[in-house]
């Protein structure tokens, strides 16, 4: 008989009906997601620019239409894949796109770029955080948090530092710091559940024992989020805003729990061991919107880019 490695047990056990299995990292479609927060509770979430589902060709003008800052995302992408983060820029044979590292996208760069997202393509609004967590990293746009919830209860949260590394992105698997925290808010760099300890300290700045800006009111706005959603473990994506506002960017159904120890991973079991059923009301308020609905049943693939380049090569058009 196969022994189970704890990781791949705590997979199983949290797996549910309401986690489809293409996307079963995300919570349904970012889209929805943000509209069904949006509308059940008053918590902020970025403000939505515009929807892309036309042909290659249209890029360039799409982009042209949108603000001179703004985030450019799939909406059925999960672990940071197909996200930019883009500030248009005059230049010498027409306009540039940086990104949060200073990378430059030519128009022609960036349109593949884009083409190879997974249909519906969304622009929103950037989020900024909060000066105390900003001044964390200068290397990003922002530090943004997950909320690692069971029911309604916050068993750990991992504060997300952008570097060098990561090209200005919170991705902690392309090299951003993940410093684990307490309910409580408190950064802890020797947290008992990470399996990989942080330094005490980021670019001369103390982080060991900092505790989050606006706590009380972060972790009262993340636990309303939890609770919309059937799934037993929910992640929640945000990051304080700099008005003491709790932002949430997206939530995460399973979320990846790796990198925890072997402490961590246990405290997880026993947490959902006790948390009681819970009844969600994201799954009830879809069914309720056909338009949105639709894009949900559809379950638009996520294509790899070397799927994406094989359609290319064979001159198929991107749709």
């Amino acid at each position: 008989m196969a022994i189970l490695r704890r990781s791949n047990w705590l997979a199983r056990r949290l797996m549910t009906a309401t986690v489809v299995t293409p996307e079963r990292a995300v919570a349904r479609n970012k889209l929805v997601t943000s509209a069904a927060i949006s509308d059940l509770s008053d918590v902020r979430t970025p403000r939505l620019l515009s929807v892309f589902w036309d042909s290659r060709p249209i890029i360039p003008r799409w982009l042209g239409t949108l603000p001179a800052e703004f985030v450019v995302k799939s909406a059925v992408s999960s672990v940071g894949r197909q996200v930019c983060v883009l500030r248009r820029q005059p230049g010498d044979g027409g306009d540039v796109y940086l990104e949060p590292d200073g990378r430059v996208w030519a128009m022609a760069d960036l349109k593949a770029r884009i083409a190879r997202m997974p249909r519906p393509i969304f622009a929103e609004e950037i989020v900024l955080s909060h000066p105390e967590l900003g001044a964390l990293s200068p290397h990003g746009t922002l530090c943004d948090l997950r909320l690692h919830f069971v029911g309604t209860n916050l068993v750990v949260g991992r504060c997300r530092i952008p570097t060098r590394r990561s090209r200005g992105y919170g991705n902690v698997g392309r090299g951003a710091l993940g410093v684990c925290f307490h309910p409580d808010g408190r950064l802890d760099t020797n947290h008992p559940f990470a399996r990989l300890h942080a330094p005490a300290e980021v670019g001369g700045r103390r982080i060991d024992g900092l505790v989050l800006p606006f706590w009380t009111e972060a972790l009262a706005e993340a636990r309303k989020v939890a609770a919309l959603f059937e799934s037993p473990h929910v992640g929640v994506d945000g990051t304080v805003a700099p008005d003491g506002r709790f932002t949430v960017i997206e939530v995460t159904l399973v979320p990846d729990t790796k990198w925890m120890s072997a402490r961590g991973t246990l405290a997880f079991r026993d947490a959902l061991r006790r948390a009681p059923p819970k009844r969600g009301r994201v799954e009830a308020w879809v069914a309720t919107r056909p338009d949105l609905w639709h894009w949900v049943e559809r379950r638009i693939p996520i294509e790899t880019l070397e799927e994406m380049a094989a359609m290319d090569a064979a001159g198929a058009e991107l749709r």
